[in-house]
């Protein structure tokens, strides 16, 4: 079977609206905004699909089928009936199954299953009634196992007309209840806990940040507590749990005139708490991203791939503090499971010994006719590296919008058709599938929950952690696999002006980072926002993921500002040796070492010996008196310069202008010369006059 999905027309009949699998949150918005209109009589009617249970139905079961009918306007649909309609024959292949929820058209042969539901009174203009259909399921009279196709169809009366299809809804039947007839598939989750960069560079909350995803019913909430216990393996952003425990107590958030103080998050708190506990155990796999997710794509083509080093260290740091656990940083798993060979080799280097790769990533060397193992082993950077092998199908179906109506039902039926396609194809060769959803995946709530639940207790299928495939061999059909990395992914990639961004944002950083006495939370903020600032949060939000860059540079820029020199630029010498005043202020809030150098322009006037080491406390200014000896009289300007402790300068250089006015030794003897010679003269004129007085 060939993955790939064939394209396929859609035929929209004037009275009847089809709705197909994963298609649904494409086709009802359009539908809702435009839908067509039979002799301007009523706009198309729309069915929605709210559940089908039992998931696995068994030959004694009875299927019951949920879901709401609307009028989008018009005249009012009248004598309603819901009526079910199954294939004859099971479907083939994934590739059938895909071809059908893109909505190619269908020759199969569909029989009729009795016992309709009417749908008591009028559905007027507007109006969304509900209906629920039922059936034993020996009455669909299925041939045996496979993945029939299931419709609902509503006929009715439109105003005086005479009766007609309104609308036909398209899902997926599983039916698989002779187990000794297949093995069952073994499907292992990579469960994704991934959010935006909430906090500056000074770890001030963002205006735009909320709690609203920790609360009950938000999106983190419900991602975290949807497994229960079934096997997966968590892959966290260690920025998120950060974020998380920084927001479940007391906090600063930006708003309109600078910064506010806020308590403790309770939401957050509990989040926090009760996820710490889930993944306490050790039995239970943690793995962790490089910290804020940093789009390593966009690092390695326009960026430096060693910040990759860094983010997985203070990954690994930031985990143990906050979960009290090591987490596995060798598991790589680039956006979307596509990378290049140079990503490939950036991720070994830094550490990386598996990496997790979408089946779209993998050119095969031969077609394939079934669904193999997922694992692979490709060469990179000269050396070979484990692949993790996500089924692309079943990604593709998590990752529509799942919120419009209907579409989260018809999602959950095709993943449960794809895995009993996947066993069918080979039933008596048992295979290993990787799931890997979205990386922030926003289902509706308690829907993964179900899903997962659904998938556990289907026979077809066996939930098993990430090492189970990890310890399989590479299929045959994987070996020899070459990598693609297509146009579409390069496109996707964060710009060059937002690595750029990050790159003078860093450079500030590093300055004051080597100024710090000793590491701090200033530091530790500035490092976190600075992977933020190349996230691959703002693939989906590229203008305020520019923003935030921004922010981030202005923020580290006025911090630089906050250690300067200061003070007259005119220092006077009234003799030959002096000193000159300098005071370093530091209103940043850490305390920092740095040494003032002075170098004047021309040393053959003014000579100075420079300070060693200062340690300047918090807020604090410190004064020093540099020992300063003139051999002129005169102007000499003086550049001066902090440096950090090992030598770098800080910020840009200052001026000041140092002015001797002392005479020196020879100016001092020729005055006393002519003071003598002054008094002596005195001295005669008044002996002079004394003697004329007395004659």
């Amino acid at each position: 079977m060939t993955l790939g999905r064939p394209a396929g027309r859609r035929r929209r009949a004037p009275a009847v609206v089809t709705a197909f699998g994963l298609l649904a949150g494409v086709l009802a918005p359009a539908l809702a905004a435009a839908a067509p209109t039979v002799d301007g009589a009523y706009q198309a009617a729309r069915l929605e699909l709210s559940s089908v249970s039992p998931a696995a139905p068994g030959p004694t079961s009875r299927l019951t089928l949920r879901g709401a009918l609307v009028n989008p306007g018009g005249d009012a649909f009248r004598n309603v009936q819901i009526g079910l309609q199954v294939s004859s024959a099971p479907l083939t292949s994934r590739g059938d199954l895909a071809a059908i929820a893109e909505g190619a058209e269908q020759d199969r042969a569909i029989r009729r299953v009795p016992g309709e539901t009417k749908v008591p009174g009028q559905i007027t203009s507007g109006k969304v009634t509900e209906w629920q259909v039922s059936a034993p399921i020996d009455s669909l009279k299925l041939p045996g196992n496979g993945v029939y196709l299931l419709q609902v169809t509503a006929t009715g009366q439109v105003g005086n007309e005479n009766p007609s299809r309104l609308a036909t809804l398209t899902t997926f039947l599983p039916y698989l209840p002779d187990k000794k007839q297949y093995q069952p598939t073994k499907l292992t989750w990579l469960w994704p806990l991934a959010g935006v960069p909430a906090r500056d560079a000074h770890g001030v909350f963002r205006a735009s940040s909320s709690s609203e995803e920790f609360a009950p019913g938000g999106r983190l909430a419900d991602l975290a507590g949807a497994p229960g216990r079934i096997p997966v393996t968590w892959m966290v952003d260690p920025e998120l749990l950060e974020s998380a425990q920084a927001m479940g107590q007391d906090h600063e958030r930006q708003d309109g005139r600078g910064t506010s103080s806020e308590d403790g998050n309770a939401d957050a708190a509990r989040w926090m708490s009760e996820l710490r506990a889930q993944l306490a155990p050790a039995e239970r796999p943690v793995a962790a991203l490089p910290f804020a997710d940093p789009d390593v794509t966009a690092l390695t083509h326009h960026g430096d791939p060693e910040e990759l080093t860094r983010a997985i260290a203070r990954a690994k740091n930031a985990t143990r503090a906050i979960l009290g656990r090591e987490s596995d940083t060798s598991v790589a798993w680039p956006l979307d499971g596509l990378a290049d060979t140079e990503t490939l080799g950036v991720l070994r280097r830094a550490g990386a010994k598996t990496v997790v790769l979408s089946s779209g990533a993998l050119l095969l060397t031969r077609e394939r006719t079934y669904t193999p193992t997922g694992r692979a082993r490709l060469d990179a950077d000269g050396a070979p590296l484990e692949v993790l092998v996500a089924d692309q199908e079943l990604s593709d179906a998590l990752a529509g919008d799942l919120t419009v109506p209907g579409a989260a039902a018809l999602v959950a039926q095709r993943f449960l058709a794809e895995t009993a396609l996947i066993t069918l194809e080979r039933p008596n060769a048992a295979r290993t599938v990787l799931v890997a959803p979205p990386r922030r995946w926003a289902p509706p709530v308690g829907w993964s929950a179900g899903l997962l639940d659904s998938v556990d207790r289907s026979p077809w299928v066996r939930t098993v952690g990430l090492s189970a495939l990890s310890q399989t061999p590479v299929p045959s059909e994987y070996s020899g696999a070459n990598l693609t990395y297509p146009q579409s992914a390069i496109d996707a990639e964060l710009a060059v002006a937002q690595l750029a961004r990050m790159r003078q944002a860093s450079d500030s950083a590093d300055g004051l980072i080597r100024l710090f006495a000793r590491p701090g939370s200033l530091e530790n903020s500035y490092i976190g926002a600075l992977f933020g600032t190349v996230s691959t949060a703002w693939r989906g939000n590229r203008a305020e993921g520019r923003d935030y860059a921004v922010q981030v540079n202005e923020r580290i820029a006025a911090d630089v500002n906050d250690v300067q020199v200061i003070g007259r630029d005119l220092v006077t010498l009234s003799s030959t040796q002096g000193t000159i005043p300098l005071t370093v202020s530091n209103e940043l809030g850490q305390a920092i070492r740095v040494r003032p150098v002075l170098r004047p322009r021309v040393g053959s006037r003014l000579t100075v010996t420079n300070p060693e080491l200062l340690t300047i406390g918090a807020g604090r200014k410190t004064t020093v008196k540099v020992p300063a000896e003139a051999s002129s009289n005169g102007i000499t300007q003086v550049d001066v310069q902090l440096l950090d402790a090992t030598g770098e300068p800080f910020g840009g250089s200052t001026q000041l202008r140092v002015n001797v006015t002392s005479f020196g030794k020879v100016g001092l003897i020729v005055l006393i010369a002519a003071g003598s010679v002054l008094f002596g003269a005195a001295i005669l004129r008044n002996v002079r006059r004394l003697r004329k007085a007395g004659t």
